[in-house]
């Protein structure tokens, strides 16, 4: 099916091609001033950016990891980096893999999966 050629895609996907990938998404929902951050980290890639309310800009930090699991105290550990990157922003942490913790209790955050961003990533058109 189409949604398994795209998870095969995304799974064979390069660092570059990855952060392209994000960047059309991260666009398509309505994110601004798109940049990816630098990290020395080969294990993970963050793509920042922000999108306009009503008052203010609300910042967005996504953090794409480039490992196939992670368990539930690397999510934490990710989420509370992000939550501090982002002044209590919008946090995507992103898998090409699956996360042994699936439920979240930080408002403004959210855990995209393989599933579900091959699902995202399909609805959206992102290719």
């Amino acid at each position: 099916t189409s949604l398994q050629k795209l998870a095969n895609k995304i799974d064979d996907s390069s660092s570059s091609e990855l952060i392209d990938m994000g960047k059309n998404f991260f666009t398509k929902l309505g994110y601004r001033n798109i940049s990816i951050a630098k990290n020395t980290s080969k294990d993970y890639l963050d793509i920042r950016g922000i999108i306009k309310k009503v008052n203010y800009d609300q910042q967005m930090d996504a953090r794409f990891i480039l490992k196939d699991f992670l368990s539930s105290e690397e999510v934490n550990t990710h989420l509370e980096e992000l939550k501090e990157k982002t002044n209590n922003g919008k946090i995507f942490l992103v898998s090409k893999g699956e996360f042994e913790k699936t439920e979240l209790n930080m408002p403004n955050a959210a855990l995209i999966d393989i599933k579900l961003l091959v699902n995202y990533f399909y609805h959206f058109r992102v290719t």
